[in-house]
């Protein structure tokens, strides 16, 4: 929770949550 203070807000993880989880799906698709 720290780190949300620090980058000004969950902001930036709203953004990168969607694609963090869309690069592991195709990770295990194509493996």
């Amino acid at each position: 929770m720290n780190t949300l203070a620090h980058t000004g807000g969950p902001g930036p993880w709203v953004l990168l949550f969607p694609l963090f989880w869309a690069a592991v799906v195709i990770g295990i698709v194509t493996l």
